[in-house]
């Protein structure tokens, strides 16, 4: 285990200055007023400015010279003989230097064994010199320590301090001082300052800068909140945004799933249909050995067969035709519904990004324009509802802001709207029912009922 280091310095409390010596630390008490020393382990090292020969005993020393003197940022270590203060009133001329880097008043030095006087309140010697005021009650407890009147006072106001610890710490320093239990009187301006610093804030006083300090405080949580709630946005929207990019992949994976799955049912249905149609083949077979048949058909059979299939190819037609004309039928146009199904993607493709319910109210309106149709379809071209739902005005607001601006006018052309004018000169895309049948019609309706519920339009 390492043994602990030897203190080789003494530091003072209140400012951090090093100091070589107890002689060095009371000096320093007696100018600075500062009582409370501790050991330190920092050795002193006393460095000289190559400018000016200016000597600093520590970093914050060394940075105040630079800062007030421009060019004077190199230091060297001093010598042995010159590392340390030596006389009161070499550390006195050291004081002096620091306050003149710090742009303050200098006092003067009038001889080793003699006070210091402030240049700038020599006038005051010649005044009254009076008692200054100090503490009362730090008066009586010093009194109850032992301590008489005037030691008493000397003590707090050479250490303007509130601390039994400090005041007798500085007491016991100093009780071989010559004068201390002189009374001590100083001059009333000096008293005055003194006084003034150790003065306690009126309750309105203090009321304000409590009030002041509230304020300060409430505006720095209003700064922080500010920037907190910049940060939680910024956290949301990030949130947002990765939300969205797992919800689209998800949406993604779940429709190659969905494809995956259809494409297997696809194949498992064609092994199944494969496998009846090779047990049908096989019984077509067993049948016709068991009337003594061979069990390929003969020429005149498949002349036969030919004749059957084109007969009853023939007959469906016919009823087609039939239905198609009656207006009934489940027949759907796969050709169309696939161009149509292509005008839709296109829509999508161009607008969706930019204006998605625009899109959506596109598709509404079309599905809307040809259920119109589809519920008047038998309507005579002299009937009202013949005209009203087969002829669009292509100048109208509704048709340019929902149809014409997605490129819907393209949709219906293709289930063949043609544009001509109607009898009162105005321009219109119409409709006969020789241009589209109502099984064409419930088709393109199917394609726009895709478009707007399946999610996966328009994907791929």
């Amino acid at each position: 285990m390492a043994s602990e280091q030897k203190a080789v310095s003494l530091k003072c409390v209140t400012c951090g200055v090093l100091l070589k010596s107890v002689q060095e630390a009371q000096t320093h008490g007696e100018i600075t007023g500062h009582s409370d020393f501790s050991e330190s382990t920092e050795i002193i090292k006393t460095m000289r400015c190559t400018a000016c020969g200016k000597r600093c005993r520590n970093e914050q020393e060394q940075k105040l010279h630079s800062n007030f003197n421009e060019g004077h940022e190199d230091f060297v270590e001093c010598e042995e003989g010159d590392n340390v203060v030596q006389t009161s009133k070499q550390f006195k001329q050291m004081k002096n230097e620091m306050l003149e880097d710090a742009g303050l008043k200098t006092k003067k030095i009038v001889d080793d064994d003699a006070t210091v006087i402030d240049d700038a309140n020599n006038e005051e010697n010649d005044g009254e010199k009076i008692e200054p005021e100090v503490s009362k009650e730090m008066l009586d407890k010093l009194a109850e320590l032992g301590f008489n009147h005037n030691r008493s006072v000397r003590a707090l106001f050479e250490t303007q301090s509130d601390s039994i610890e400090q005041l007798v710490t500085w007491l016991t320093e100093h009780q071989d001082d010559k004068g201390l239990d002189e009374e001590l009187l100083v001059s009333k301006k000096k008293a005055s300052a003194a006084a003034q610093a150790k003065k306690k804030l009126t309750k309105e006083e203090a009321r304000v800068a409590a009030e002041k300090l509230r304020l300060d405080i409430a505006e720095k949580k209003k700064k922080e909140g500010v920037e907190n709630e910049k940060l939680r946005e910024k956290e949301r929207v990030k949130s947002g945004k990765e939300l969205l990019e797992a919800k689209k992949k998800e949406d993604e994976l779940r429709f190659k799933r969905n494809v995956e799955v259809r494409r297997m049912e696809k194949e498992e249905e064609e092994k199944a249909r494969e496998k009846i149609r090779v047990k049908l083949e096989e019984d077509k077979k067993e049948r016709r050995r068991k009337l003594g048949l061979p069990e390929e058909l003969t020429k005149e059979e498949i002349e036969k067969e030919k004749k059957r299939l084109e007969e009853k190819a023939q007959k469906a037609k016919e009823d087609q035709e039939r239905k198609e004309k009656n207006g009934v039928g489940v027949l759907r146009p796969v050709e169309l519904a696939e161009k149509l199904r292509k005008n839709l993607v296109e829509i999508k493709k161009t607008h969706n990004a930019s204006n998605a319910a625009g899109v959506e109210k596109c598709y509404k309106t079309l599905l809307t324009y040809l259920g119109n149709i589809a519920k008047n379809f038998n309507a005579q071209p002299n009937d009202e509802a013949y005209e009203k739902y087969r002829s669009i005005k292509i100048n109208g607001k509704a048709f340019l802001e929902r149809i014409k601006a997605f490129d819907g006018d393209v949709f219906l052309k293709t289930c063949g709207f043609v544009q001509t004018v109607d009898k009162n000169g105005e321009a219109v895309l119409h409709l006969t029912k020789e241009n589209m049948s109502l099984q064409e019609l419930q088709a393109a309706g199917i394609e726009i009922d895709n478009a707007l519920k399946n999610p996966f339009f328009g994907v791929l």
